[in-house]
């Protein structure tokens, strides 16, 4: 099977099983990813947050959000790993996209998202989108009062 040259946590769950049964149980990339990820965390290397939504793996656009709650079990904050899915993979984009998306700022494009709930004190909320904006332009509207809907 041909896999992408990089993978996602979402990549390396979607392959779990597979692992699980290749191996006897011993050892998956799902383990081998969390071991990497706490060291470079340990060792402060920026680690981005990627999609993961791939031709080649069964991972659909708009599940990634999961990945967050994995990135907090393995020892960020959640702070920090929502920083990593804004700030870090915007300074990991190259050709200065970090001076066009990443945070609110005047002059930056208006993608964003929004939750019910703190992320903050639950990480998981960030599987459960209730606005999208990409470009200024309002995606997605589920949040309650608003009457605009999906």
């Amino acid at each position: 099977k041909k896999l992408p040259l990089t993978m996602t946590i979402d990549d390396l769950v979607a392959l779990e099983k597979e692992d699980l049964k290749e191996t006897g149980g011993k050892v998956t990339r799902l383990m081998l990813g969390e071991q990497a990820f706490k060291k470079l965390h340990k060792a402060r290397v920026p680690i981005p947050f990627g999609s993961g939504a791939t031709d080649d793996l069964p991972v659909l656009h708009g599940t990634q959000g999961d990945q967050f709650a994995y990135m907090v079990k393995w020892g960020m904050t959640p702070a920090e790993a929502l920083q990593a899915a804004f700030l870090v993979a915007a300074d990991s984009l190259n050709y200065g996209w970090n001076s066009k998306v990443g945070s609110l700022e005047k002059g930056k494009y208006a993608d964003l998202v929004a939750v019910s709930g703190d992320p903050l004190v639950d990480v998981t909320e960030m599987q459960r989108v209730k606005f999208v904006m990409k470009g200024g332009v309002v995606i997605r509207d589920d949040l309650p009062g608003s009457g605009r809907g999906k």
